[in-house]
C-alpha cells in the first residue's frame, strides 16, 4: 500500500486520473505512478489543488512489473516557476509511451 501522503495526493485527483494510478508497493516503493501520457494532467491537477510538488521519478513497465529508470527530477525551491521549469525539462526527456510511468513527491 502506498504511503499516507501518497494516498492524500491520489485523493486530490479527478476520478479519471485516479483510475490510471499504479500502486508501486509491490516494487518496494510506497508511491503511485501515472502513465507518461497522463503525467502533465496529474501535475496540473496537483498544482491547481495547491499541492507543493517537490519532484518525482521515472519507472518503466517490463515483463516482471515495474522497474526504476533512475531518472528523476526535483526542485530545491517551492517557487512555482522553478518547479514548473524543472518539471518541463524532465517531461521533455520522457518518451510519450505508456510503458513509462511517473511518480510525484509532494
Amino acid at each position: 500500500m502506498a504511503s499516507e501522503r501518497q494516498e492524500r495526493l491520489l485523493a486530490t485527483l479527478p476520478r479519471w486520473l485516479h483510475e490510471r494510478a499504479a500502486d508501486l508497493s509491490s516494487e518496494g516503493s510506497a508511491e503511485y505512478a501515472f502513465p507518461a501520457s497522463a503525467a502533465q494532467d496529474v501535475f496540473d491537477a496537483l498544482i491547481v489543488a495547491g499541492i507543493a510538488i517537490l519532484g518525482g521519478d521515472l519507472w518503466k513497465v517490463d515483463s516482471a512489473g515495474f522497474a526504476p529508470c533512475y531518472e528523476s527530477w526535483f526542485s530545491e525551491s517551492r517557487n512555482s516557476v522553478d518547479v514548473s521549469e524543472r518539471w518541463r525539462e524532465f517531461l521533455a526527456r520522457i518518451p510519450d509511451d505508456d510503458m513509462y510511468y511517473v511518480t510525484f513527491i509532494a
